[in-house]
């Protein structure tokens, strides 16, 4: 009967050393999960993005998840108004102080106009059909803004934003894929970075090509992957207008 009693003690402080570690694990697993949870909740609020606008000197535009706009007051951790309207990633957001309109674009292929506190885009851009990488407010002409987009589509356009609609369409190089953009800073030239390392200057006003530039780097420094091309093609067009003694094929 004792050796009975001392079998039946043992299996019961082990019962409970099992049930006090189930229960350590359960607590351990809850923390870990509510953890993970607020994270996700912080995630909603607030979340980097890998493009960002100024609006005044103390106000500034980021990307947010599921294709939103967060808007920022300098020195606060909290959004102070959200954007909602892009199915895709934000890829670029610029905005014009002259006419206190905010403009974004996504891998939705569609570029919204913003204004004011107005949480809902006041115009929407549809056309390109793929993700666009590039846009720029241009001088207004008769009265109406224009704004120049580019593609992966290998298009670049011009649109009235107060209409909505597309002044003109460009075919880049046969349609190849344009990685990277950028306007001069008298506004009147367009250079352009494609897929195939071909960089074309273009006047904007008569849609013509103006130079085209290729073999920018020597064959054994650049890789034939499409991220070595857009870091190579962005390298150039960042301060491209200041390049001194550019290979010239035309």
């Amino acid at each position: 009967i004792t050796d009975s009693k001392k079998i039946s003690d043992i299996n019961d402080l082990k019962l409970k050393e099992d049930l006090n570690n189930h229960m350590n694990l359960s607590q351990q697993q809850q923390q870990q999960i509510t953890e993970k949870q607020k994270s996700n909740d912080s995630i909603d609020i607030i979340n980097l993005g890998i493009d960002a606008c100024w609006l005044d000197d103390h106000k500034f535009i980021i990307p947010g998840r599921s294709g939103s706009l967060l808007a920022f007051n300098l020195g606060e951790s909290l959004p102070i108004g959200c954007l909602k309207g892009h199915e895709g990633i934000i890829t670029k957001i610029l905005y014009n102080e002259e006419l206190k309109l905010l403009v974004s674009s996504s891998t939705d292929n569609t570029i919204r106009i913003w204004q004011g506190d107005n949480p809902n885009s006041c115009q929407i851009l549809i056309g390109h059909s793929q993700s666009i990488v590039y846009i720029k407010w241009l001088k207004l002409t008769n009265d109406y803004p224009v704004l120049l987009s580019c593609s992966i589509d290998g298009t670049i356009r011009l649109w009235d934003v107060s209409s909505g609609d597309l002044i003109s369409l460009t075919i880049a190089n046969s349609g190849s894929p344009i990685f990277e953009a950028s306007v001069s800073p008298d506004l009147k030239k367009l250079v352009t970075g494609d897929s195939n390392n071909v960089i074309k200057v273009w006047d904007i006003d008569s849609k013509m090509v103006l130079n085209k530039f290729f073999k920018i780097y020597k064959k054994d420094k650049i890789s034939n992957n499409n991220c070595s091309k857009l870091l190579n093609l962005r390298l150039n067009l960042i301060n491209f207008f200041e390049l001194p003694e550019i290979e010239n094929s035309s």
